[in-house]
Order: C-alpha cells, then structure tokens, then sequence
C-alpha cells in the first residue's frame, strides 16, 4: 500500500510545505501569503508544483519498488505473503519516533509537545476507565493514561489495522497469480471505489462523471479478466487485486469519516499504532 492510502492528503502537505519554503528570489514569507501581492497566488504554485512533483515520483518510485520486491518474495522455498505484510508494517513503528525527532531538530518543538498534539488524531473516542475519565493530560495515575491510551487504540486504530492487513495481504497474494503490471492496473481502481464509498459514509454530493468513471473502472476490471482468460489462478488473482483496490477505498473514506484531516505528526503517530497492533 502506498502513502497515499494511509489517509495522508498529499494536497494538505504540499500546501503546509509550500506556506514555510521560499523559493529562490523570494525575500520573506510574508510577502509570498499577502494575498493584496501581485505575484503572490504565481510563486504559491509555483511552490506546489516545484515540491509536489518529487513527492508524487516518489511515492510512484516507492510503489513500483514494494510491488516488484513483493513479487520477487515468492520463491519455490517461501510463500508467506502474510508473514511479508506483516514485517513490512511493523517497521511503520518507526514513522513517529523519527517524525517526533525531526520536529525537535528542525523547529526546537519539545517532544511532549509534538507527542500531545500527535495524540489528538485518537480523540474521537472516549471512555471511562476504573468509572472515571481519564486523558492523557488531565489523568494523574499512569496506568489510568496507559489503559486509556490501549483502549483508544484498540477501538479507534483497530478495525484501520485488521483492514490494512487484508488489503495488503490481498494485494500482495495477487501477486502470485498475474504479473505486476495488472495488479497495480487493477489497483488503480481504487479512487472509484473511494467514490462509491464516501457517497455511502461522507454522504459526498452527486457529480455525473463520478458515476461514469466507476462504470469505466469496472468495465476495465472485467475487460482485463477477459483478456487474460478465466483460468482459476488467472480468476484468483484478479479477484485479490480488485478486493485490495476496494479494501483501500474503503480505508481512505473511513479514515477521512474518522479522523478528517489529519497533520503529518497525526498520520505519523497512527501509523505507529497501527504497526504495533498488527
């Protein structure tokens, strides 16, 4: 699974990214904000275009690398795509202790700082634990925070993790059936199924070229199983990818229902969480 179907909005940090970095020629930031400047909407997008381009090759470097990496983990003496998805989700602990590091380097923002307003990303559910409330800021007894704190995880980032495991587990069984290419063809399917879903639980308003960019998307679907006949492995395959495609929709428009928009600090801390649940 690729950055993006974290939750991350590459558009949000393009824009936060764009509103701290100057580009050459330009002499303070606030004359890049002063919306009464002339040249200032110019040297925004221009800032967008210039940080979002190496964003979005990399996260295409990084899916093209994950998908061939996968492939070449089936071998005649392996063949554990779940032991695969799972060591590759746990090195996600690593995303806030490095982004929390990061933060205190760059802009001297103390760690319990960066800590408590990462936390936040969990505070759509509360509870009530050992029959009072207890947070993380006004709880004095620790084990009170720490049983606050699995809870919160459990209920909020839990059902995120049984379906990031299955949907990778599927992308990455895909694999073994059909080559590379379909699966991330068939992968890329996803912003239709984020369509169908976020008119389920965003309640998103109908656009009439949504509708028929689904319809496309699923007669390329069953155009590539037509092409590629409908043998068992061929069938099988095809099937995982569409079922990672529509677990990865489904992960994107919960999370955007759950969480909304979240800061990199937020996204860094719940996939932290999510590894060490999985």
């Amino acid at each position: 699974m690729s950055l993006k179907e974290t939750g991350f909005d590459l558009t949000a940090a393009v824009d936060m990214v764009s509103n701290d970095v100057l580009l050459p020629g330009d002499t303070s930031s606030s004359a890049v904000n002063d919306p009464a400047g002339d040249g200032a909407a110019d040297r925004l997008s221009r800032r967008k275009i210039l940080l979002g381009i190496p964003i979005v090759l990399g996260i295409a470097l990084t899916w093209v690398g994950a998908t061939q990496t996968g492939k070449s983990t089936f071998t005649p003496t392996f063949n554990g795509p779940f032991f695969t998805v799972w060591f590759s989700t746990a090195f996600m602990l690593l995303c806030f202790p490095v982004y929390a590091l990061v933060e205190r380097a760059v802009n001297g923002t103390p760690l319990r700082d960066v800590l408590r307003s990462s936390y936040s990303v969990l505070s759509s559910y509360s509870c009530s634990c050992g029959g009072r409330y207890a947070t993380l800021e006004n709880s004095s007894a620790p084990s009170a925070n720490f049983r606050f704190f699995v809870v919160q995880s459990v209920v909020v980032v839990g059902p995120f993790c049984v379906l990031w495991m299955a949907t990778n587990y599927c992308y990455l069984r895909a694999l073994a059936s059909i080559a590379p290419t379909d699966v991330t063809a068939l992968f890329s399917s996803a912003p239709a199924f984020v369509y169908v879903f976020s008119r389920l639980f965003l309640k998103e308003p109908f656009v009439l070229a949504r509708p028929v960019a689904v319809v496309l998307a699923i007669g390329g679907i069953v155009l590539f199983a037509y092409a590629d006949g409908f043998e068992a492995a061929t069938a099988l395959g095809i099937s995982l990818a569409v079922a990672s495609a529509i677990g990865a929709g489904l992960y994107k428009t919960l999370f955007k229902r759950v969480v909304g928009d979240a800061s990199i600090g937020q996204v860094s801390f719940f996939l932290s969480v999510l590894a060490g649940l999985s």
